[in-house]
């Protein structure tokens, strides 16, 4: 037979909460309407022209970004491979340097 569990609710039935939440608190809470009528909104009237301006001006931001970046690769790839080539030129030519020896043969 299965032990017998009391209700969680019983267990803190007796404690006397200090911040009680009221119900309209949560729905606005939850509805988060309290803050939209605490700020006041503004609206602007902008007519097509300024619009068009925007978008246009975005537009062409965008089309240089776009014209500019595979330039900004090649470069950025292109030092990258001179940096490889320079590490495989060293690891391909260096030379083992005895440092116990005396003589000047290794120079």
């Amino acid at each position: 037979s299965l032990p017998h569990a009391e209700p969680v609710d019983a267990e803190f039935a007796d404690i006397d909460w200090e911040d009680e939440v009221e119900e309209e608190d949560l729905f606005f809470l939850r509805s988060n309407k309290r803050r939209k009528t605490q700020q006041s909104s503004s609206s602007e009237r902008v007519n097509i022209f300024q619009k068009l301006g925007e978008s246009l001006g975005m537009t062409i931001v965008g089309c240089l970004l776009i014209a500019l970046m595979p330039c900004l690769i090649w470069k950025n790839e292109g030092r990258h491979v001179d940096q490889l080539s320079r590490i495989d030129f060293c690891k391909n030519n260096a030379v083992v340097v005895d440092c116990n020896t005396t003589s000047n043969e290794n120079v």
